[in-house]
């Protein structure tokens, strides 16, 4: 990840331990917090209940049935379980961040709907081999893909039980944010087409190959292990041993795994950036010099990423940004809990 970032090839280990401390930490806030919301929510994991089963449920915690799942009447604690708005609602004031997470997990739903209609299509177009060509065409635009908008339950539409109907119009509108985002996107894939120039067919593949780097992929289980998710149960107040103990859904491990990709790469650009700035001060402090006589000419610096640019790349991340907020929620820009680096 961090050679994808522009990070040199052969880097140390101190610096990858220093990132990988820095995001299991940052992932260990992000479910304790995921999983207050939960708590809060009382979305209980145990067959996902509603409150009216919960409720007929409790007086019932002396059954066979629980003994048999390893539950007594005294130590019954079921954890919730934490869904992909829990997440999104911690980064809820990013409104980057939150484009990104719904573009993500709108591709992802797309691809998981559409993997059955293309099984679909294709044992169709072999039974109807004596078919128009015309009504072939009608039916791949009818099941063509169609973007549907991710709704999240703090938004202005969920107040109403009736929808608006949808206009084809709107959709192909596009407000400022997801203006930046294309322009952000077109910059990182512009960058990483000028780095790749270069490349040989070897370097391409291996390049290609740490694009593809994941925390979550095909790594769930080691990845609860390792950010150590029954651990924030059992402090909590629940058995991470029991029914629903140490579960995570698909699509929340989904979205720490882009979380955790993002914040790789946000760290080791701003690090670089950092690395950067430092050099351009002492070039200047050289040339600025009285240097004497065979000391004239561009001075050559060249600095190596180093922790204390790691440090700083974190700090600025952390960094509270107010931008126009006046009031400040009357509270003059004190804040009772420590930003995320998300």
């Amino acid at each position: 990840m961090m050679f994808v970032s522009g990070e040199l090839q052969n880097t140390s280990i101190l610096l990858t331990n220093m990132i990988e401390d820095m995001v299991k930490q940052e992932v260990i806030k992000i479910l304790s917090e995921g999983l207050k919301l939960a708590i809060n929510r009382k979305n209980y994991s145990f067959g996902q209940m509603s409150n009216n089963v919960y409720d007929n449920f409790v007086p019932n915690v002396n059954s066979t049935n629980l003994t048999q799942s390893g539950f007594t009447g005294s130590n019954i604690n079921l954890p919730p379980m934490i869904l992909p708005e829990d997440i999104i609602f911690l980064m809820r004031h990013d409104r980057s961040q939150v484009s990104r997470l719904r573009t993500y997990l709108l591709w992802k739903d797309l691809r998981k709907n559409n993997k059955d209609k293309d099984k679909e299509l294709t044992i169709q177009n072999d039974n109807d081999t004596n078919g128009n060509k015309d009504d072939k065409k009608d039916n791949a635009k009818e099941q063509g893909i169609k973007r549907t908008d991710i709704n999240l339950p703090w938004e202005l539409l969920f107040m109403f039980t009736e929808q608006p109907l949808n206009d084809d119009d709107q959709d192909d509108k596009m407000d400022d944010l997801d203006r930046e985002e294309i322009l952000k996107s077109q910059k990182k894939l512009k960058q990483a087409d000028e780095r790749t120039l270069k490349m040989t067919q070897k370097e391409y593949v291996h390049w290609s190959e740490c694009r593809q780097a994941s925390f979550t992929f095909r790594k769930a289980k080691r990845f609860k292990e390792w950010c150590g998710f029954s651990n924030i149960q059992e402090k909590m107040g629940y058995n991470p041993n029991g029914a629903g103990g140490g579960k995570l859904s698909d699509d929340v491990i989904d979205i720490l795994g882009f979380i955790t990709f993002d914040m790789v790469c946000n760290i080791t650009e701003l690090g670089i950036k950092l690395m950067k700035q430092e050099e351009h001060y002492l070039k200047s402090q050289i040339e600025s010099s009285d240097r004497g006589l065979f000391g004239k000419g561009s001075a050559l610096i060249e600095l190596d990423l180093r922790p204390r640019h790691i440090i700083g790349a974190l700090r600025e991340l952390k960094k509270t940004r107010f931008g126009k907020s006046a009031i400040r929620n009357f509270s003059q820009g004190r804040k009772r809990h420590k930003k995320m680096a998300i």
